[in-house]
């Protein structure tokens, strides 16, 4: 599968179909992303919109995550989407991980050279859960060996359905 990159979109009311199945959408910082080697510092870049929502992400040696794990349902046509925009990093990835089955469904898929540092752009992962799985980890960041460096990443959503159209924000529950 591969992913679309987006410099801007159009918002609009989302139906029950295609709520943002994550959560915190623009707070990486909070508990709900797991990270390894990787601080937060909230609201340090602007999003699409021109607000500044993005936060930037300090990677601090090799071995580098920031995911958020959920429930899915199996044989699920999903898309994963977020924006980033370049920090200081020469390299950034993410994976889309099957953890009922231990196996990537997406292995990890460098997005660098599809970012820049002048303005954010919207990621879309668009992919398909495998049978019996009910659980998956998506990282947009995902480093095995990274040197020290940030990058700016906020306004993450999962949508059921075959592409991101839009953007909704949750915090601690699902949107709509």
């Amino acid at each position: 599968m591969s992913a679309s990159f987006e410099t801007n979109y159009i918002k609009f009311a989302t139906p029950a179909d295609t709520q943002n199945l994550l959560l915190w959408s623009e707070d990486m910082s909070n508990a709900v992303w797991n990270k390894a080697n990787i601080d937060i510092t909230v609201n340090q870049a602007n999003d699409i919109d021109g607000q500044p929502t993005l936060d930037e992400a300090d990677y601090q040696w090799s071995n580098s995550n920031m995911y958020q794990q959920l429930a899915v349902t199996a044989s699920t046509q999903y898309v994963f989407s977020w924006e980033a925009k370049r920090g200081t990093a020469t390299a950034v990835t993410y994976r889309i991980y099957d953890s009922t089955h231990y196996s990537d469904i997406i292995a990890a898929t460098d997005y660098y050279a599809s970012i820049n540092a002048s303005t954010p752009v919207r990621i879309s992962v668009p992919f398909t859960t495998p049978s019996g799985c009910l659980q998956v980890r998506l990282s947009l960041l995902y480093e095995t060996v990274l040197t020290d460096g940030t990058v700016y990443v906020g306004r993450a959503q999962l949508r059921l359905n075959s592409h991101a159209e839009g953007y909704v924000k949750t915090e601690g529950a699902t949107h709509p």
